[in-house]
């Protein structure tokens, strides 16, 4: 048995050793202050009473004998009010100023002798103390140690006052005309029928610790005070106006405080005139108010840190220093608004700060306002202290300032989005995630100034994701590794007159379309509008991307694809250039219900490694007003509903490594308007244009046509390429086919193989003209001109079911080298010719042979 408690100690013992070294976490504050935290100096008084000490003698006035000086007891049912008479009326100065109240019920509102209630009043007291201390033997509920005081404690005409460790019960602290400083400390007020506590006239500060007051028929703590306000740990609630309600000429600090279920707001908090009280709220929490949470009014700065704002009828935080004349700062750091009207309306003449807090499940419209335009300061959401979270909310976050905008660090999901006005100040979002707006756009920003995108998520909202409207041509706009994707509205809607930089930016699956951008600059210099690394599909029923400008544009690296119109258009109506650069395949636009790239009113044109195929219109379209340079380099359009490239300017034409293959109607369209004493002409390297149904490639122009190593064969319908003028009054220049980069081919089409009208010359080299004429027994070839002649180099010309070649040049020369131009006519050799000249005056030259390679 003795073993047995023995082992129980030991383990007893090694339990209490390892409680010892667990961590030791923080007591939570308590929800009413404690009992029995007496002065100091104070001896504990059980039963009711005034104690207090002067001249050397200790008063003490009990219901037992209310006058201490008189001989036997002199009873009475108010002591606290005799021992204030006595004070007054003796004119004493108590030992430190303290009148000590001892344990007790006290019910000062029935009582009658010497009077209900207790009142001290300073007036005629000349030897009132620089400082009177009110101390209770504790204010905890039922305790029996309390001091509880059932009535009015009215002070007035005193100087600094300390009142602490009373419990008031169904009457209240009333004070006014003080001078100095009113502490109190550990104090509770209940069910008081009006204001429970109520300060007037304050020449001087409070201070309040460890207040409770709960069940007022009015105001809970009411204080006009010149000197500010200092609050800790203390707590109000059910108060039949507001929680708090405060009038003050200087500095406002409260600290762990809540004021909750009021009929009010929670906390009313307003200046002086002609003051500027800086307000200081942390830690503090209004739950359950009836109106606003807190209403700040002031023309000093507002600091609101780890508070929380909730299921307020009003607004959570409403806070206004705003004026012509004020710029202090208003911040609000790690705190909370759940469930109110509205999270937060700010309106300040300085700078906003917002950092760390979370809005969820706000009502109204706007949820939270931001408005310095008074001023010019700026406005900040940053994410220093935390992120800011925004989730499910009814209305938007509104921001308006004549500074800088600065969103950084935001969530917001299921709510309404983000709204900046910044006229005449720029705007900065970054690391910004908005999901699921529920019916305002995502982002809209309203910029005067510089606009910057960085890190921003916008998608599946219910409007548009992200709409800019900048005004100032001055100020560039760059977009930087953001996305708007599976809005029900445009995923992009941009209009900013300055430069402007996109990149690593996506626009999909959008209900209208991917991007609009308009920038239109009365004076663009240089390369305007920049895009690159950017992808705009499967938006519809729209474009992926559309491009309005007045200056150059310049794209890289672009992917446009399954769009509902065009994959992307750029409209340029200065003639300004246009610039797609890359490697092969690194820009695409394929499977639009338009047409995959458009390009209107540019001026010089360069395209490189793009793909655009598929489209249901054209693949690539592109047109300029002016006379301008095409180069199209490494360049696919094929399969497309209508023509694979269609291109139309009256400068020069350079395309190489172009495939427009398999398109329904015409692989290559290339059009040069005829303009008098302009340098015009098309140029064809190593491209092909086969397999299309009705055209294979047509070349309209009065310029230089030079070929080599092109490919238009196997066109189903019509003819494989076609060169002819723009205008007739004016001959072709000479039409050169070179081999250097390859042979020529027009094979197998379903007319003719190779038509070339009205040139003043044609030199061919390595050409390749068979089995035409599959759907219309056409001539394989056909060359006009006057007085055009013609030479052909290892040219192959068989196979054509009517004529082979037929000229109609007038009085020049067909000269034929090294060609093989046999085995056409097979339709009916009587009828057709391998070689027909139209013209008495054309002169034949042809050397039959067959050159290597062929």
């Amino acid at each position: 048995m003795q073993s047995r408690f023995t082992s129980m100690r030991w383990l007893l013992a090694a339990v209490l050793v390892w409680v010892s070294f667990l961590p030791q976490f923080p007591v939570q504050a308590q929800s009413e202050p404690p009992g029995g935290e007496m002065d100091a100096e104070a001896v504990f008084y059980p039963d009711p009473g005034a104690f207090f000490t002067a001249d050397g003698m200790t008063y003490a006035f009990t219901p037992a004998d209310c006058n201490p000086l008189a001989d036997g007891e002199q009873p009475c049912d108010n002591p606290l009010q005799a021992a204030a008479n006595a004070l007054l009326g003796l004119n004493l100065t108590p030992v430190g100023g303290k009148i000590y109240i001892g344990a007790g019920v006290y019910d000062l509102e029935g009582a009658a002798d010497p009077g209900p209630h207790w009142v001290i009043n300073g007036t005629g007291w000349t030897s009132l103390p620089s400082k009177l201390t009110l101390v209770g033997m504790g204010s905890a509920v039922g305790s029996p140690m309390s001091t509880e005081l059932r009535g009015i404690v009215n002070l007035t005409n005193l100087g600094s006052v300390t009142v602490s460790n009373l419990l008031i019960r169904s009457g209240g602290l009333v004070t006014s005309n003080m001078t100095g400083t009113l502490n109190l400390e550990r104090v509770q007020v209940m069910d008081g029928p009006a204001n429970c506590v109520f300060i007037g006239s304050q020449q001087g500060a409070v201070t309040a610790a460890q207040v409770v007051i709960n069940g007022c028929g009015a105001i809970g703590i009411f204080a006009e005070a010149t000197g500010g306000l200092k609050m800790t740990a203390s707590h109000i609630t059910g108060a039949g106006g507001s929680g708090i309600n405060l009038i003050v000429g200087n500095t406002v600090t409260m600290l762990n405080v809540s004021s909750s279920s009021n009929v009010g707001d929670g906390l009313y908090l307003v200046g002086m005139p002609d003051t500027a009280p800086r307000v200081s709220l942390t830690a503090v929490s209004t739950v359950r108010n009836q109106e606003e949470g807190a209403q700040v009014i002031t023309r000093g700065a507002v600091s609101v840190d780890r508070s929380v704002f909730v299921g307020n009828a009003g607004v959570g935080l409403l806070v206004d220093n705003s004026g012509p004349d004020i710029s202090q700062p208003v911040t609000v750091l790690r705190s909370q608004f759940l469930r109110n009207a509205a999270s937060a309306n700010i309106y300040s003449s300085g700078r906003i700060l917002m950092d760390g807090i979370r809005s969820e499940a706000n009502s109204d419209y706007p949820n939270i306002v931001l408005n310095n335009s008074w001023g010019t300061q700026p406005i900040q959401f940053t994410n220093r202290f935390g992120p800011n979270v925004l989730a499910n909310n009814e209305g938007t976050v509104s921001l308006f300032t004549q500074g800088q905008a600065t969103v950084t660090g935001v969530s917001a999901v299921h709510s309404q989005g983000i709204d900046i006005g910044a006229s005449n100040g720029s705007v900065t979002v970054s690391r910004v995630r908005i999901t699921a707006s529920q019916s305002a756009p995502g982002l809209a920003i309203n910029s005067g100034g510089r606009t910057t995108l960085a890190d921003v998520q916008v998608n599946r909202t219910n409007s548009v994701g992200i709409t800019v409207l900048a005004s100032n041509e001055n100020a560039p706009m760059r977009i930087l590794r953001t996305q708007s994707n599976g809005n029900s509205g445009p995923g992009f809607s941009l209009n900013n007159p300055g430069r402007v930089q996109i990149s690593q930016v996506e626009a999909s699956n959008n209900g209208a379309y991917g991007m609009l951008l308009s920038s239109t600059p009365s004076q663009p210099k240089g390369w305007w509008v920049t895009v690159q690394q950017s992808s705009f599909n499967y938006n519809k029923p729209g474009f992926g991307l559309n491009i309005g400008s007045t200056g150059g544009v310049q794209m890289k690296k672009i992917s446009a694809s399954n769009n509902g119109a065009q994959g992307a258009r750029v409209e340029i109506p200065t003639s300004a250039n246009f610039q797609m650069s890359g490697k092969p395949g690194d820009n695409v636009f394929q499977g639009n219900g338009g047409a995959g790239l458009s390009v209107a009113g540019v001026g010089k044109l360069v395209l490189a490694g793009v793909d655009a195929s598929y489209n249901t219109a054209m693949g690539v379209e592109a047109a300029a007003t002016l006379p301008q340079d095409f180069l199209l380099t490494n360049v696919q359009a094929n399969a497309n509903g209508v023509v694979g490239l269609s291109l139309n300017t009256a400068g020069t034409m350079l395309l190489k490594n172009v495939a427009a293959d398999a398109n329904n109607v015409t692989g290559l369209s290339a059009v040069n308007p005829y303009t008098a004493d302009t340098r015009q002409g098309v140029t064809l390297l190593s491209s092909h244009f086969d397999i299309n149904q009705i055209f294979g490639a047509q070349i309209v122009t009065n310029g230089p046509v030079l070929l080599n190593g092109v490919s238009a064969s196997y066109t189903r319908e019509r003819f494989g390429l076609q060169v002819i003028y723009s205008n007739p009054e004016v001959p072709v220049e000479k039409v050169e086919f070179l081999s250097t980069l390859g042979k020529n081919y027009f094979d197998g089409n379903g007319s003719n193989g190779l038509l070339v009208l009205g040139a003043k010359s044609f030199t061919g080299s390595y050409v390749s003209v068979r089995n035409n004429g599959q759907f219309i027994a056409t001539p394989g070839m056909g060359v006009s001109g006057v007085d055009a002649p013609v030479t052909l180099t290892c040219a192959v010309v068989t196979g054509n079911p009517a004529d082979g070649i037929q000229v109609s040049i007038g009085a020049a020369l067909l000269k034929i080298v090294n060609g093989m131009v046999e085995g056409n006519a097979r339709l009916d050799p009587d009828l057709f010719q391998n070689v027909r000249l139209n013209d008495p005056g054309t002169t034949l030259d042809l050397k039959p042979g067959v050159c290597s390679g062929w």
